[in-house]
């Protein structure tokens, strides 16, 4: 695997508690909180079409995929990488559909973008005889999460002191318009 790769391996890795290794008194783990999230990663293969995931994008890594047929060699693909959450804990799965992968590649999709994905079935290539992979790839907001970045998007580009930020003509009396405050200088 060439550096450039590792770097994109491990800048996709999830923020974990790392210890020091040459400390003689390290931490007892019998009481140490586990983190939802299971770290293996299972490849999801659809089974049917209309089958749906709502996931969390993580990133586009290259993974060894074992050998299609036998005395092959495996080869390493590139792979869309995902959390999804079940009963309260986030599963990591991975696809290497090339339609996917590249969709994902192609609408530049961000690190934590939640979308949902829905495998359309298999469908005939224009230019051969073989079929590929067909899905359908939207984004999702979370329920209250538009509100959150519209003021937090204000804040950085409207951040003057005394500048009043929030939503105009909003119909939503829950949503509050508030005054950026001068920061004291310590």
């Amino acid at each position: 695997m060439n550096a450039e790769l590792v770097k994109q391996n491990e800048a996709a890795a999830p923020r974990m508690v790392v210890v020091d290794m040459n400390d003689v008194d390290l931490p007892d783990l019998d009481d140490a909180d586990v983190l939802p999230m299971e770290l293996t990663t299972f490849y999801w293969t659809p089974e049917k079409a209309e089958e749906t995931k709502r996931v969390y994008f993580d990133c586009i890594k290259f993974r060894e995929m074992p050998a299609i047929k036998e005395g092959e060699e495996p080869q390493i693909l590139p792979c869309a990488h995902f959390y999804e959450k079940i009963d309260g804990e986030m599963m990591a799965i991975c696809n290497a559909s090339k339609r996917l992968v590249a969709a994902i590649e192609g609408s530049f999709v961000k690190r934590g973008t939640p979308l949902i994905i829905t495998y359309k079935g298999k469908r005939k290539n224009a230019t051969n005889q073989f079929q590929s992979d067909s899905w359908s790839i939207k984004p999702l907001i979370p329920k209250g999460l538009l509100i959150e970045n519209h003021v937090s998007d204000q804040i950085t580009t409207k951040a003057n002191v005394g500048e009043e930020i929030g939503f105009d003509e909003t119909p939503a009396a829950e949503v509050v318009k508030t005054t950026v405050k001068a920061t004291p200088d310590f």
